[in-house]
């Protein structure tokens, strides 16, 4: 019985700082206000419908995915600090690229003017 205890405290440790370590991702990652607080919603009302769980494949299952996510969320980070970057000068670009370039350079200008004009 010892054994069993220890082994369930074990695995609430790994899953408080599995929770710990999504909430800092979110705010880590370069989200928007909204998705962070979409995402850290997300994250507190699925470990919390999955706290009283005892069975160890459902358990296991849970860990696996939520570990997953977190990698994403890690590979996001570190690729959300190449964003912005100017594209090096001997790019050849053809003319269709360069027009769908043009158009998500507009798009991008125009996020930050209809956040506020939505909200009128």
């Amino acid at each position: 019985i010892i054994i069993i205890i220890i082994i369930i405290m074990a695995e609430r440790t790994a899953m408080l700082s599995l929770y710990r370590s999504l909430l800092r991702l979110h705010s880590k990652c370069g989200l928007s206000p909204e998705m962070k607080e979409l995402g850290n919603s997300y994250v507190k009302s699925e470990f919390r419908e999955h706290k009283n769980v005892t069975q160890p494949n459902q358990i296991q299952q849970f860990v696996k995915e939520w570990q997953m996510y977190k990698q994403q969320m890690e590979q996001r980070q570190t690729a959300s600090s190449k964003y912005g970057q100017n594209l090096p000068s001997d790019v050849e670009l053809s003319e269709e690229q360069q027009n769908q370039l043009g158009k998500l350079r507009e798009e991008a200008r125009n996020i930050g003017t209809s956040s506020t004009t939505d909200k009128e």
